[in-house]
């Protein structure tokens, strides 16, 4: 893979922090991914900074950068070797208890795109992603790229924030893409993403619809600063378990002043 992009520039710390975290992959879940030298990577970028700033909990790309802009993905190889009209498929988990996590609005610019307006990201569905691969969950054939199993994207969230049991996916077609030194698909946008939401792509080809490469688990881009999500809602169960201590707690007292 090269490590000059423009205007993006993978530096030599991203090549290692791409080794690194494909490693953790490797040994720490090695039923969770297909072994595959055909894998997307996400690439962070602060605006007006040439450089990468994207930083690692262990498990995946992680960025403060809140809106991230620009923000590119790129291939290993960086080429479309294997890929037959690949068109480019931008998605946004969401965590299922983030505010709002149904109703959020994402707008992206492409560039290096075969659609370069900006794109509205939409909802697959009001049912969140909660088991299974992600290929099943978008209901496309996989005929490439690595798996993406829910625990593998989830563990990662979960660092920042405990109670994501799922997400809810955006996603947006951008068309077209010829990955390559200077050609990836980079976007601009001034949405802001939730806490704990993770950047995702797919390359999809027309001819049969389905996915010819996606992310390695390893390198989506994880947004670390973002709103908080609520704190999540007591079960019934715990409610009359507490509702019952009170009411003790309420006789108790009142045998006291009795007394």
């Amino acid at each position: 893979m090269s490590t000059t992009k423009s205007p993006l520039v993978l530096t030599a710390s991203l090549v290692g922090t791409f080794a690194g975290a494909i490693a953790v992959v490797t040994f720490a879940a090695p039923s969770s991914a297909t072994t595959t030298t055909m894998t997307e990577h996400g690439v962070c970028q602060m605006q007006g900074n040439p450089g990468d700033n994207c930083g690692s909990n262990g498990i995946t790309f992680t960025t403060s950068s809140n809106p991230l802009s620009p923000f590119s993905f790129t291939r290993s190889p960086d080429s479309n070797s294997g890929l037959t009209t690949p068109t480019f498929t931008l998605l946004e988990l969401v965590p299922n208890n983030a505010a709002n996590a149904t109703s959020q609005t994402f707008i992206e610019t492409g560039h290096n795109t075969g659609i370069t307006t900006p794109v509205t990201e939409s909802l697959v569905s009001t049912t969140a992603w909660t088991t299974g691969d992600l290929a099943a969950y978008l209901n496309l054939p996989r005929t490439g790229g690595p798996n993406n199993p829910i625990d593998s994207l989830l563990s990662s969230t979960q660092t920042v924030d405990p109670g994501a049991t799922g997400y809810f996916v955006y996603q947006s077609n951008f068309g077209a893409v010829t990955f390559g030194p200077g050609t990836d698909p980079f976007f601009t946008t001034t949405s802001v993403l939730p806490l704990g939401t993770v950047l995702f792509a797919v390359i999809e080809g027309t001819t049969p619809n389905s996915i010819q490469d996606s992310t390695a688990n390893s390198s989506g881009i994880l947004e670390t600063q973002g709103v908080t999500p609520p704190p999540p809602v007591p079960e019934p169960a715990s409610l009359a378990l507490l509702g019952s201590a009170l009411a003790g707690l309420g006789i108790f007292s009142r045998r006291r002043r009795q007394s």
